[in-house]
């Protein structure tokens, strides 16, 4: 990987966190749905552009959810980590 690939992965983790932690600040559902909805479209975006793909065999994959994990408040964290380990309504 990249030295500017991991720039942008650092700059989508950010930004992706910034919304999720609005989102728990309304309702843990919300935060909830919010964090799916990331790793969903950032799921959506590898397929397009590298077909199809082990998520946890890709490096790309591994460094944006340990990215965003980083970068979700301490007081959602908890639930943000059960929700990215036990996804619900995400298919890969």
């Amino acid at each position: 990987m990249t030295a500017e690939t991991q720039v942008q992965l650092n700059s989508l983790s950010e930004t992706d966190a910034a919304i999720i932690n609005m989102s728990f600040g309304i309702s843990e559902s919300l935060g909830v749905a919010t964090i799916n909805d990331s790793i969903s479209s950032f799921i959506d975006f590898l397929k397009s552009r590298n077909g199809a793909f082990v998520p946890a065999l890709s490096l790309e994959y591994r460094v944006y959810l340990v990215g965003l994990i980083e970068k979700i408040d301490d007081a959602y964290k908890s639930a943000a980590v059960k929700t990215i380990i036990i996804p619900k309504s995400r298919v890969i």
